[in-house]
């Protein structure tokens, strides 16, 4: 899928929180559910790119894979974080209002 299709997927989903938190009346899930939403897609992308490891494992692991492994790890990373980007925006900007 191209990438839009996936930040589109992450509006969708804060769109539904948006609906959910003015039906039960309470802003802070808002932030609650988007800043969940928003960490989790960091960490399930930073360790999909390895982000989160020493360098001699991060160097075992570079020549341990093949050039296609590597590519499909990171479109999946860029997926997953696009996913969760609006709901870092969204968390950030209620945090600040």
């Amino acid at each position: 899928m191209k990438k839009w299709v996936w930040f589109l997927i992450g509006l969708v989903s804060l769109a539904l929180t948006l609906i959910v938190s003015i039906f039960a009346q309470n802003y802070n899930l808002i932030i609650k559910i988007s800043g969940t939403i928003g960490v989790i897609s960091i960490l399930i992308s930073g360790i999909f790119l390895g982000a989160f490891v020493n360098g001699d494992k991060q160097r075992a692991n570079y020549f341990s894979e093949t050039k296609e492994h590597r590519k499909t790890r990171t479109i999946i990373s860029i997926n997953i974080l696009l996913v969760g980007l609006p709901h870092i925006f969204a968390s950030i900007i209620f945090l600040i209002i």
